[in-house]
């Protein structure tokens, strides 16, 4: 029963996030989008967990960054996993004729 009580009660708080992706297991939680909609979802969470007694976890807490430049907004804490990713050259291929 303790699993169902906490997915009622934090459900309104993940209703209220606007990031596109917004994944979650229990506590465990995916969002993604711009990092402006992050950023705004994560202080969502954690504004509004705090009125319910629940506090996030910072040093649980990762950030993945692709292509940004400036991140001075994060929380004092919180883990970023900053990295460019690149995708290999494109490769085309030729049947062999038989």
């Amino acid at each position: 029963m303790g699993p169902l009580l906490f997915c009622l009660t934090i459900h309104p708080i993940i209703s209220r996030l606007t990031c596109p992706l917004n994944v979650w297991y229990l506590d465990d939680d995916t969002i993604r989008g711009t990092l402006t909609q992050v950023l705004s979802d994560f202080s969502t969470i954690k504004e509004e967990s705090q009125k319910i007694g629940l506090e996030v976890n910072k040093v649980k807490s990762e950030m993945f960054c692709q292509n940004v430049v400036d991140i001075q907004e994060l929380d004092e804490g919180l883990k970023v996993l900053k990295r460019q990713l690149s995708l290999p050259a494109r490769r085309s291929f030729n049947r062999k004729q038989h």
